[in-house]
């Protein structure tokens, strides 16, 4: 929540306390009320791995966002369906930072789709603006406009 809010600087803190926790502390049970699919606190030190996916973003570090969002990835399960889509939403921002626009589209469109599968409205309609402003600076503003009269 800090990252989203712009407490930027708070955040690394929290992430470093989350990874001191006890090794032991994740055969705790847990069952999101969301549904393992889509929760993101199923599985801690993905979701911590991938905070600093986006904190790089926020600094235009390309390299490592990519580099945190592949461990993220690797370090999620497939039945954790929300996270591993926006691990693969961040792939597609890496793709996008390092100038790789056909590369980026590919991935924001798979991404789209996860989260829609998911029912996470929010980041649904992120990944289509996302994927319009991506459209734009490509000078397709006719496959720009196309996203935003989509179904979602």
């Amino acid at each position: 929540m800090a990252a989203t809010s712009g407490h930027i600087e708070v955040v690394e803190p929290l992430l470093d306390a989350a990874e001191c926790a006890p090794p032991d502390w994740t055969d705790e049970p847990f069952e999101p009320t969301a549904g393992v699919a889509a929760s993101f606190l199923i599985n801690v030190p993905a979701t911590t791995t991938l905070v600093r996916s986006y904190l790089a973003q926020l600094h235009g570090d390309a390299g490592a966002t990519a580099a945190f969002a592949a461990q993220a990835l690797a370090d999620s399960k497939p039945e954790q369906r929300m996270l591993s889509a926006t691990v693969h939403g961040f792939l597609a921002v890496a793709e996008w930072l390092r100038g790789r626009l056909t590369e980026a589209e590919r991935a924001f469109e798979s991404t789209v789709t996860g989260w829609h599968e998911t029912g996470q409205l929010t980041h649904t309609a992120w990944g289509y603006y996302s994927l319009a402003l991506l459209r734009r600076a490509q000078g397709r503003l006719d496959a720009a406009q196309d996203v935003h009269a989509r179904d979602g």
